[in-house]
C-alpha cells in the first residue's frame, strides 16, 4: 500500500483493535480506510491492506474518528462544522448507516488515555 492510495485523507493512522485485526484510516471528507489480509500477531512480508468501502458516507462530512467495537462493529465519526454524526456497519463496509447525534461543535478523534499502561499510569498507548 503506497500515500498515493490514501488520495485526499490526511493523518493515517493504523489501529489494532479488539477483533485483533489491523485497521488503517485516513480522515477527510473522502475518508479511506484498509484492513489487514493478518491479524497483528501474524504480520509477516505477505501481509496485504484490502480497501473496506467508506463510498456510502456523506462527503459533507470531515470523518476524523475511527473505531472498533468489540464485535467487529465499524465505527466513524466526523462533523459538517455544525452536527457531529457517527456511522456504523455491521457487515465489514458494505452498508453504512450514518447517525446524527444531535450534538454541536466538531469532532475529532480524542485518542490521549484511550489506554493506560496498567503500571505506569502516565503512559498512554
Amino acid at each position: 500500500m503506497t500515500v498515493a492510495a490514501f488520495g485526499s485523507a490526511t493523518n493515517a493512522k493504523l489501529y489494532v483493535v479488539p477483533t485483533n485485526k489491523i485497521y488503517c484510516f485516513g480522515e477527510g471528507t473522502t475518508p479511506v480506510l484498509y484492513v489487514a489480509s493478518s491479524n497483528y500477531n501474524a504480520i509477516t512480508g505477505a501481509t496485504t491492506f484490502a480497501a473496506v468501502s467508506l463510498a456510502p458516507l456523506s462527503s459533507s462530512i470531515t470523518w476524523k474518528a475511527f473505531g472498533v467495537g468489540p464485535d467487529g462493529r465499524l465505527f466513524v465519526g466526523g462533523s459538517d462544522n455544525s452536527t457531529k454524526s457517527v456511522a456504523y456497519s455491521d457487515d465489514n463496509g458494505a452498508t453504512w448507516t450514518t447517525v446524527a447525534t444531535g450534538l454541536s461543535g466538531q469532532a475529532g478523534q480524542n485518542t490521549r488515555g484511550m489506554c493506560r499502561h496498567s503500571v505506569d499510569k502516565n503512559r498512554n498507548f
